[in-house]
């Protein structure tokens, strides 16, 4: 078909103006991996920030040693907004007393810190603690003061899907009881005696994940477990007991900072480790039996410690 002049020149001007449109719309997609201009948290912390944690609603919970943020007195826990500001909706007071290490939200919004400190906004909390949304202390159940605590620090923390609360650091006492390193809460506060990992690791607990059946995957700088030697990751059964199925094969010696489960089961495991085949393992995979995962060669390009 012939179009006529009038008619073609305004088709030829309707695709110009699509072309431009498109042009201006590819521009405007971010390049991923590139600096997202829209999140800015201005002058940030004066000291690090240790942990961050996203609510369902975009927000993001951060922990650590700061006690200024953004040119704003935040000690050691802030909220963000989506676009990087401060929330002046979440106040904590006077703040945490020390370090934040580790932090969890519950499907309510309420979140569970943990760490070396031993006041929450000027209250009696030794190592944890469980906040309201809007960052007011929680003080119902065992959350009041001197009621969950611990006799040191509390550097992981997850949440079961039943609300229970499991714990690992540097302590040997949760609530006054004897718990090496780990422990679990119940959704109150109180200890979950029901959980019960024995004599446990001999060194500090690091990092925690679950696994979708229940069990519990411990990572530290502990070489033993229960007396005998152990590599630095261990999985537990979902009473508190080592499960010996998981076998990681020749020792690894070091310290696993921070272990995290994939939606396939595979276990990725980083820090400082190195085995005694002579590999380097500053973050390596694990297959869901706890052997190593030979595909997975990320490991050996690390010139230091995986954080």
């Amino acid at each position: 078909m012939t179009c006529r002049p009038h008619v073609s020149a305004l088709i030829t001007t309707l695709v110009g103006v699509l072309i431009s449109v498109a042009t201006l719309a590819l521009a405007a997609v971010p390049t991923p991996g590139s600096l997202d201009s829209s999140f800015s948290v201005g002058t940030g912390g004066n000291a690090p920030v240790s942990v961050l944690v996203a609510q369902p609603d975009g927000k993001l919970v951060i922990g650590g040693a700061f006690d200024v943020f953004n040119g704003v007195p935040q000690r050691r826990l802030a909220r963000l907004l989506v676009d990087g500001s401060l929330d002046p909706a979440f106040n904590l007071g006077t703040g945490v007393g020390d370090a934040v290490y580790c932090l969890a939200v519950q499907p309510n919004g309420q979140i569970v810190l943990g760490g070396s400190f031993y006041t929450v906004n000027g209250v009696n909390h030794h190592g944890i603690a469980r906040l309201n949304a809007d960052g007011s202390v929680d003080v119902s159940g065992n959350w009041a003061s001197n009621g969950a605590r611990t006799d040191g620090s509390v550097y992981a923390v997850v949440i079961q899907p039943d609300g229970r609360i499991v714990i690992g650091g540097t302590f040997s006492q949760v609530n006054g009881v004897a718990r090496n390193r780990l422990a679990r809460l119940n959704e109150d506060g109180t200890l979950d005696t029901t959980f019960n990992p024995g004599v446990g690791p001999d060194n500090a607990v690091y990092g925690l994940a679950l696994q979708g059946d229940g069990k519990l995957l411990v990572a530290g700088q502990f070489n033993r477990y229960g007396g005998a030697v152990h590599n630095p990751v261990a999985r537990l059964n979902a009473n508190g007991t080592l499960d010996a199925s998981f076998d990681i094969g020749p020792v690894l010696v070091g310290y696993a900072q921070t272990v995290v489960v994939q939606a396939d089961g595979k276990i990725v495991v980083a820090g400082g480790l190195s085995s005694t085949d002579g590999r380097s393992s500053k973050l390596l995979r694990l297959n869901a039996d706890g052997t190593r995962d030979g595909e997975f060669l990320a490991g050996s390009t690390f010139n230091s410690d995986v954080l």
